[in-house]
């Protein structure tokens, strides 16, 4: 598929398979991303997990909003790789 969508227009891929899916999940939403820490973290508290196993999954969530912390910069990158314009 992203042959042929390369043979249409070369910034369809990257808008359908990347772009369109940061939108519409609303990925750089820092609201959303501290919801789900809260979440897990309250999750972990009501399956008494042992300190290590709280450790690690502290650690994942960690990592997890540092990456989609990044994301907004990395799309804008993207479409300006591209010259993909933000739809008004």
């Amino acid at each position: 598929w992203k042959c042929f969508l390369d043979s249409v227009d070369p910034t369809l891929w990257p808008r359908f398979s990347i772009i369109n899916t940061f939108n519409f999940y609303d990925l750089g939403n820092t609201f959303l991303l501290d919801n789900y820490e809260k979440g897990v973290k309250a999750e972990l508290k009501n399956n008494n997990l042992d300190d290590f196993q709280c450790e690690a999954i502290d650690k994942i969530i960690s990592e997890r909003k540092k990456s989609m912390a990044a994301l907004p910069q990395k799309i804008k990158e993207l479409k300006k790789y591209y010259g993909i314009k933000d739809e008004q």
